[in-house]
């Protein structure tokens, strides 16, 4: 009772409420990236690839200006669909605008070595006049060649959004920060299905061949977080719920980003449920508080701040769980995915 009642009075409100607010979706999920040091997908065992100089750095996926960085991941887990979604966090380092066909390309799919545009999702912040479109401030799903627009977004940089776009049929649906855009009114295209091939899902470039063919002024300059990835098209409701449990929870539990890199989590994913916490600073002791996806407590420890601790939550069924460590005023949390 006691540790239930230090819980309650240390971890914010909003942290608890979030949690138990906020369900991450299971049903249709295909892939999810967290980033947390690797590439792995726990869902679907859909490894990330690295490409150009993109790296990963505090537990984001950093991309620059250039022809080369981008994140590839197979294809399959989009190929033959007709309904899907594609959320992130994103934030935008700078826009590429000095060219008329300039764009930010977040994701590219092609078919094959010829067959490109598939299904491309791009921001436009400005073009230089002259071009076939002359675009500024929206967003453009290219799907087999022809654009379908999303218009009047005015992203900034160096500000964190969450991005979530949606096929349903012949509907598309943009939602950033949870608000659907387009003030609520899917935007129309044909029924058609998205075939990918196994090589050609890139996000940060503009595909004009089969994994390559990529150009500066069409690149991503940023960082991408907590990508996942359905086979269906979710509602509004549960995009909420992926923004919500997928976000740091640095700004809920006032955790400083220094404080996180200082632990490390692995294996992460845990296969078995069993992982290792090392932490590098002052000689302390840390609660670890353990909450699984709907906000419930369900498990504690004690971690030293000076050797590494091994937890067993071989117990827990498979899922998306919040570590919290937990000092005094000093609060530190880490996703950790656990599938056996």
């Amino acid at each position: 009772m006691l540790m239930i009642r230090r819980i309650t009075l240390g971890l914010s409100v909003l942290f608890l409420h979030v949690f138990a607010q906020a369900q991450i979706p299971m049903d249709g999920l295909v892939a999810c990236y967290s980033f947390e040091g690797n590439l792995e997908d726990p869902i679907g065992n859909n490894q990330g690839e690295l490409m150009g100089n993109a790296h990963l750095e505090s537990n984001v996926l950093n991309v620059g200006f250039n022809d080369e960085d981008a994140f590839k991941v197979p294809g399959a887990v989009l190929n033959g669909l007709e309904d899907f979604t594609v959320a992130m966090a994103i934030k935008f380092d700078g826009f590429y605008t000095n060219h008329m066909s300039a764009g930010t390309c977040i994701f590219s799919c092609a078919q094959n070595q010829w067959v490109t545009n598939v299904g491309n999702l791009v921001y436009v912040k400005d073009q230089l006049p002259g071009g076939q479109f002359d675009l500024s401030n929206c967003f453009y799903w290219a799907q087999y060649g022809n654009l379908y627009y999303f218009n009047n977004i005015f992203l900034e940089t160096g500000q964190a959004y969450h991005l979530a776009f949606s096929k349903s049929g012949n509907e598309l649906r943009l939602y950033i920060d949870g608000e659907e855009q387009n003030g609520g009114v899917p935007v129309q295209v044909p029924s058609q299905n998205i075939f990918v091939h196994d090589e050609g899902l890139i996000f940060g470039q503009d595909q004009d061949v089969l994994t390559g063919g990529f150009e500066t002024f069409q690149s991503l300059n940023g960082t991408l977080d907590d990508l996942f990835i359905y086979s269906r098209a979710l509602s509004q409701d549960e995009v909420i719920d992926v923004m919500n449990t997928s976000h740091e929870q640095a700004t809920s539990i006032n955790q400083l980003s220094e404080e996180k890199q200082r632990v490390q989590i692995h294996p992460n994913p845990s296969l078995s449920g069993e992982f290792t916490i090392a932490m590098d600073g002052d000689p302390v002791k840390y609660e670890l508080l353990v909450f699984d996806q709907v906000g419930k407590f369900v498990h504690e420890a004690e971690v030293s701040a000076v050797k590494k601790s091994r937890i067993d939550l071989s117990f827990l069924e498979n899922g998306i769980y919040t570590l919290v460590l937990y000092q005094e005023q000093k609060q530190i949390s880490h996703r950790l995915i656990i599938s056996k």
